[in-house]
């Protein structure tokens, strides 16, 4: 029975916890060092905004030229609601003190060179006081989400301008920094924290000499360059050790006049596959074309075999809507600079090409639009405050640098049975840390029914309790069993001692979904041996409780309290039902006070509970059932102050049952449902006995939820007989009723003690283990305690603040 909660691997933590807020996702690293360590991992970052983006995965973009001194970050779409932070690169220091060699930066200047998966690569530009001919700049990668960086030592082969950031979470924790030198290319490994030679050449042949812009495009393990005059694309692998160098065919030459060449105007990789793994994407388009703002957008796979249009592009609206973009240029001849002409020309620039929602980003002079390309819709997501000059500055592809979201930047929200769903998968102890996450989840976390699913699926789902008290005040034994590894035993000391309990022991009186009615006996000052006791109602799980005051004249020393609390009904309401010798009463917690709901006279003996078997109550479908000597049940409805018997057991509606001697020998609630267990003296001795089940008290009708429970005709029956059987019939006793999961609930387990023993039968495998033994040594099982029904208290905790 005893079960042990389930593990989890780190991949299946992350796919759960990144489907979850991202704003509370800070917390969850409190949960345990297991969750600090996999939302720490940058590719829960990247899966968690993933998941929660909308539209898009770029969560905004830096806009950086380092020649214009331009800087800054911009949020995508609604800054207010979903970007409550921009990434702030203020936390690298002004001065480079990670790395020996390293001088005083320009203080406020830092700049993005490049931007992947989110990570950044910066630059500080140094103090030209201090800089030396090695070391004119300090480098950073650093993530804005989790506020940590590292300095990159000066690559080897001198200044190294040439840095691009390589980084594939998907593949490898580990990000890389290739250096483009004037003799070669140096690859930086955050795992070795040092650089090494990938390739070597001449600086007369350096093939890198033609390159249009010095940035790069991660893609599939390499990085792609556009040549000059976009002639061709070169493609270095970074992945491979030997660091081959090699081309990549460009989409199908439109250019064959020279006077009608063909332009690439962006170079990126589409984000729908991830970490730089999507298409290889290209705008490009002749002059003509770019004059009507009419081009495509073509990408080529992974197979790097042909490219293919993806999307038509036609923003001849922006011109209608901002006709001073197109505008009368000088174009200078190529040999001959003196000679020019003007001609036509477009101040239209595409930027970026995002693959959730088709979206396009270009610029145009002191703004940065985006276009659907499935709807055509077209929107400003920045406008420099500054109006338009005749030269204004004009961003290019390779100083936009789209920003990936890390774990905090957005902001989004999931159904509670969603999150109900994903928490109740988690081991037991990291389940009590993840109230504190958030209020949401608090609130979840105190549900019975979140507990009780809890407890199923951490114990593979059985029918399960968490443990429960022993308790017998008459002859002072009183202790807490559990039966699942991960849970800390309730602990009661929390109640407080007063003086006239100081010599007393805490005692359980009724365990109902989570809470508990304690009490402590109090000496009367004055009477001799005179008792009353204070009574307690308390939450072990949230070390709470509350006094809760019986009035001496609502019945006095004849009273006896039961629990009555159902969450599914009513979360943060309970009742207690004391029933007295004149009548019964109830206080809720809601009021704090009692009502008398039901009053009769005590002294006749037509008193509805003559004939009382024990004042211990079961709490089912609001209403307090107990057991009669005969066999009756006696039911109040808490609510409506009803008292009625309820319906026999088939069986015990014939004539002949008061002959067989059949009684009650369990009352109690679970699934709910009632259960009831009777036999007869020889159903007793046998150790054969039917569970009954009521369903709907509306239909009033009893079902066998097991039968023959125990058989000894097989060799599970055997050896259930040699554990508890040869003492059955003269000690024994069932304790508590699990009911199994789903309508019909027959996979469900049974508690039952002999002297000495607490056992549990699954009624499944027929299985029987001890979950409890008495610690006295004696000669004899026979001198040894046996529990009934009436002193075993299930818990089940409960997150439920009083």
């Amino acid at each position: 029975m005893a079960g042990e909660a389930i593990l989890f691997s780190d991949d299946i933590i992350a796919n759960i916890l990144a489907w979850l807020p991202p704003k509370n996702a800070a917390r969850m690293r409190l949960v345990c060092k297991q969750w600090h360590a996999v939302t720490s991992e940058h590719h829960f970052m990247h899966t968690n905004f993933s998941r929660s983006r909308d539209g898009h995965s770029v969560a905004g973009f830096f806009l950086s030229n380092e020649l214009h001194k331009k800087f800054s970050y911009n949020p995508l779409r609604d800054s207010s609601a979903t970007h409550p932070a921009a990434p702030d690169l203020s936390f690298v220091p002004e001065s480079g003190d990670t790395v020996p060699e390293s001088g005083s930066t320009v203080p406020g200047k830092i700049y993005v060179t490049s931007s992947c998966n989110g990570l950044l690569l910066c630059r500080r530009p140094m103090d030209s006081s201090v800089a030396s001919g090695a070391r004119w700049c300090c480098y950073y990668v650093c993530n804005p989400a989790t506020k940590r960086f590292v300095e990159i030592p000066t690559p080897p082969d001198g200044r190294g301008r040439h840095l691009n950031l390589v980084y594939d979470p998907s593949r490898s924790p580990v990000y890389k920094v290739v250096a483009l030198g004037l003799a070669g290319v140096h690859v930086y490994s955050s795992q070795a924290r040092s650089w090494r030679a990938a390739l070597r050449y001449e600086r007369g042949s350096n093939p890198f000499a033609g390159i249009h812009h010095s940035r790069g495009v991660h893609w599939n393990g390499s990085l792609v360059w556009v040549t000059s005059r976009s002639r061709s694309l070169l493609r270095f692998a970074v992945d491979d050790g030997e660091g081959e160098l090699s081309s990549l065919p460009m989409p199908p030459a439109r250019h064959l006049q020279p006077e009608n060449r063909w332009i690439c105007g962006y170079l990126g990789v589409g984000e729908s596959a991830g970490a730089g793994r999507g298409h290889l994407r290209m705008i490009g388009y002749t002059e003509e074309e770019k004059l009507a703002a009419r081009f495509d957008v073509v990408g080529m796979a992974g197979d790097c075999r042909e490219w293919r249009v993806l999307y038509r592009v036609d923003l001849t609206r922006v011109k209608e809507l901002y006709p001073d973009i197109q505008r009368k240029t000088r174009k200078h001849h190529l040999i001959w600079p003196r000679r020019a002409r003007l001609v036509d020309c477009l101040d239209l620039w595409p930027l970026h090409v995002a693959e959730h929602g088709s979206l396009l980003l270009f610029g145009i002079p002191g703004k940065i639009m985006a276009y659907g390309m499935e709807d055509q819709a077209i929107s400003v997501v920045w406008e420099d405050a500054a109006p338009p000059q005749p030269r204004f500055f004009r961003y290019a592809w390779f100083d936009f640098y789209p920003y990936t979201a890390g774990l905090f930047a957005v902001k989004m929200t999931f159904p509670d049975e969603i999150i109900a769903n994903i928490l109740t998968r988690l081991p037991p102890k990291e389940l009590v840390r993840a109230g504190v996450v958030c209020k949401q989840w608090h609130a979840l976390t105190s549900e019975h029914l979140f507990m009780h699913t809890n407890l199923l699926r951490t114990n593979a789902g059985h029918p399960v309790i968490a443990g429960f008290f022993l308790n017998d005040e008459i002859h002072e034994t009183f202790s807490y069993n559990p039966l699942l590894r991960g849970y800390s035993s309730p602990d009661l000391s929390f109640i407080p001692t007063t003086a006239d309990t100081a010599n007393s022991e805490t005692y359980v009186t009724s365990s109902c979904h989570g809470l508990l009615l304690c009490r402590r006996r109090r000496r009367i000052d004055g009477e001799l041996g005179v008792y009353r006791a204070r009574h307690y109602v308390c939450n072990p799980e949230t070390m709470e409780f509350f006094e809760v005051d019986v009035p001496a004249g609502a019945g006095g020393a004849g009273q006896y309290l039961n629990l009555a609390y159902d969450p599914l009904k009513s979360r943060h309401q309970y009742r207690i039902v004391a029933r007295g010798h004149d009548g019964i009463r109830v206080y809720s917690s809601r009021t704090r006070s009692w009502r008398t709901a039901v009053r009769y006279d005590g002294r006749c003996r037509r008193s509805p509970f003559a004939g009382l078997r024990h004042p211990r109550g079961v709490f089912w479908n609001g209403s307090l059932v107990w057991a009669m000597l005969s066999p009756r049940l006696l039911r109040f409805a808490i609510d409506s102050g009803e008292l009625s018997e309820m319906p026999l057991p088939p069986r015990l509606r014939s004539e002949g049952w008061f002959h067989a001697g059949w009684v009650y020998a369990y009352v109690g609630e679970s699934g709910g449902r009632l259960q009831v267990i009777g036999y007869t003296d020889e159903e007793r001795r046998a150790a054969y006995f039917d569970v009954l089940e009521m369903r709907d008290d509306e239909e009033g009708e009893w079902t066998v939820l097991y039968r023959e429970l125990y058989d000894p005709g097989d060799d599970d029956g055997a050896r259930v007989a040699r554990v508890t059987l040869e003492h059955f019939s003269w000690g024994g006793a069932p304790l508590h009723v699990v009911r199994g999961p789903g309508e019909a609930g027959r996979h469900g387990v049974l508690f039952f003690s002999v002297p000495g023993k607490i056992a549990c039968y699954d009624a499944e495998s027929r299985a029987v283990s001890v979950v409890w033994q008495d610690t006295a040594t004696t000669s004899s099982p026979k001198h040894l305690l046996s529990y009934t029904w009436l002193n075993f208290y299930a818990y089940t905790p409960s997150f439920l603040r009083l």
